[in-house]
């Protein structure tokens, strides 16, 4: 699902497992031959793991980040030692350092805007969008 094929390789696959399917016995000579019975429910099911499993991905691809420092960018948190201009302020049960541009004090509420390294930049959070 890595390679940017755009689901043209599981198109390929489930065309080679149709056409192998009908190569698997020679149907001359009124021999053994596998039922279209079987091939065609047997291609609907490997398609749709296909579509279900690329569905997943996509969805995944798109979705915004929950971890690092690109999860943090727009979380709220609450500031738990003053600051003026760097503290330390908890986001997730977790405590982070922390600056802000202006002088906040203990539990007030704030918006992190980015963070650079291990210390988050944080802005106040209006009362009025809390």
């Amino acid at each position: 699902m890595k390679i940017a094929s755009y689901g043209l390789l599981s198109v390929a696959g489930i065309a080679s497992l149709l056409i192998g399917s009908m190569m698997l016995f020679d149907r001359s000579g009124g021999r053994m031959a596998v039922s279209w019975q079987v091939i065609i429910p047997t291609l609907g099911l490997v398609s749709g793991f296909f579509v279900v499993v690329a569905g997943l991905v996509f969805r995944a691809q798109r979705r915004q980040p929950m971890t690092g420092g690109a999860g943090l960018v727009g979380r709220t948190g609450v500031v738990k030692t003053a600051l003026a201009p760097t503290g330390k302020v908890q986001i997730h049960g977790e405590l982070w350092f922390a600056r802000c541009r202006t002088p906040l004090a203990a539990g007030a509420p704030v918006r992190v805007v980015a963070m650079d390294g291990l210390t988050l930049v944080v802005e106040p959070l209006d009362q009025e969008s809390h």
